[in-house]
């Protein structure tokens, strides 16, 4: 009997629970029939989870740099003695375990999950401009020239895997795995008066914006705030908006809570501001209000609008009274509520991770036999 294939992803940074890694990639791996084993570095210990085989390497402490150093210490350790067939890693920290893996002749994937160059030249906090210019250009030269080593390269959009250079490489992209959240849509007649954020809350992502619109938008509408505050002092000032008081601020929900709360919504949001790292990306949770039946209003980005174009009302981002302006339209006229609405839920199976699975399989079967 033929053993299946045994994939093994590490990560020091993304939670076990993480959307992409574990649900979408790891999850969907072993329900076709993979071996899957998860190696984290949290302190939460190993377990069995939907099939897989999670390891846990310890939370280090320290700095940054402390933390980083004895984590991929420890990774590759650990990794070491772990007989799998692929090594899929996520983090550019394990670039450097990625060729120790290489130099034991194992198969090495590079899951690049976002552009770290062009994101180094807007973390202030590494200095100047002029000096995050030097440190953008040598990292690019040196994950460019690791990545060539390795078996596989996967990326989330087209502009960032062709960056790479690598003997095998595909564009896996961030859709939202949308049965289960078809599966709780509600008719419109019996949707809540409720507009809806999920996601990483931040300013830049617009959190304060949303707060303040609710000014302008009539009673009984509600925001949902769904996910993390970043920074988690966020979420005092948030609570100092006078808007505040018409928020329901839910935290972090399982899969199944979140589908429940999204097909209950009336209007999903995704007003990012118009910084360098959200213009050529995609907005994962837009995909989810499609798969909802959720009209969307959204930034006007040059890059989303073939993707949402005919689900969405799109305006330029960080003008609390244009979003306001924007949900009152959908809120007064029904028809237009309704194309978008309908629009949504014939495109969303378009855009679904059950389709990326499928190309990520073939991938796998491609590093095997090269």
């Amino acid at each position: 009997m033929t053993l299946p294939i045994h994939i093994c992803h590490f990560t020091i940074v993304h939670p076990r629970d993480d959307g992409r890694v574990f649900f979408k990639q790891c999850v969907s791996a072993a329900n076709a029939g993979y071996e899957v084993t998860l190696v984290v570095a949290d302190g939460k210990g190993d377990e069995l989870s939907h099939g897989v085989n999670i390891i846990d390497i310890g939370k280090t402490s320290g700095g940054r740099i402390k933390r980083i150093a004895n984590g991929t210490k420890s990774m590759f350790d650990r990794l070491s003695i772990i007989d799998a067939d692929i090594y899929q890693f996520h983090d550019p920290e394990l670039l450097s375990t990625g060729i120790k893996l290489k130099r034991l002749n194992k198969r090495v994937v590079y899951d690049s999950h976002e552009d770290v160059p062009r994101q180094i030249l807007y973390k202030t906090w590494l200095g100047p401009l002029f000096l995050r210019k030097v440190i953008a250009k040598a990292y690019n030269r040196f994950e460019k020239g690791k990545v060539q080593k390795f078996d596989g390269l996967i990326s989330v959009i087209d502009e960032i895997t062709d960056q790479f250079e690598c003997l095998s490489k595909i564009t896996i992209k961030n859709f939202p795995i949308i049965q289960h959240i078809i599966d709780a849509r509600l008719p419109i007649s019996e949707r809540k008066a409720q507009l809806v954020y999920v996601g990483s809350i931040t300013k830049p992502r617009g959190v304060l914006d949303y707060i303040h619109a609710l000014k302008w938008i009539p009673e009984p509408y509600r925001l949902l705030l769904i996910g993390r505050f970043i920074p988690e002092q966020l979420l005092e000032e948030c609570k100092r908006i006078p808007g505040w008081k018409r928020v329901d601020y839910l935290g972090y929900k399982t899969l199944d809570e979140l589908s429940q709360l999204l097909g209950g919504a009336k209007i999903g949001l995704s007003v990012l501001h118009a910084e360098q790292n959200y213009l050529q990306s995609l907005p994962t949770k837009g995909f989810e209000y499609m798969a909802a039946g959720l009209p969307l209003v959204m930034s006007d980005f040059e890059y989303w609008k073939p993707y949402f174009d005919g689900c969405s009302l799109r305006l330029a981002p960080a003008q609390p009274k244009l979003i306001a302006s924007s949900i009152n339209q959908l809120i007064e006229n029904t028809d237009l509520y309704e194309k978008l609405a309908l629009r949504s839920i014939q495109r969303c199976e378009e855009f679904s991770w059950e389709g990326q699975f499928k190309l990520l399989d073939e991938f796998y079967q491609k590093i095997m036999i090269s």
